[in-house]
């Protein structure tokens, strides 16, 4: 399945210990709108979690990452 959108992600933004934002992501693509500071994001497909540490958001600014899962292909 190389190179094909995800959906039903879940979601965790959590920004100085305190968890911001769990969601699911129902799309390959997730917009929010976060105050400044640092962020952790941890993203969940099918048991297995992807984390982006450190992510500093500041006043106007905007960040893109993107998750990537390296899956098995059916027989």
């Amino acid at each position: 399945m190389s190179g094909e959108y995800l959906s039903d992600v879940e979601l965790s933004i959590v920004k100085y210990g305190r968890e911001m934002v769990h969601e699911t992501a129902n799309g390959p693509w997730f917009y929010i709108h976060l105050p400044p500071g640092e962020y952790t994001v941890k993203a969940t497909y099918e048991d297995e979690t992807k984390q982006i540490k450190n992510l500093q958001l500041v006043e106007g600014g905007r960040i893109t990452r993107l998750v990537h899962w390296d899956l098995e292909e059916e027989s």
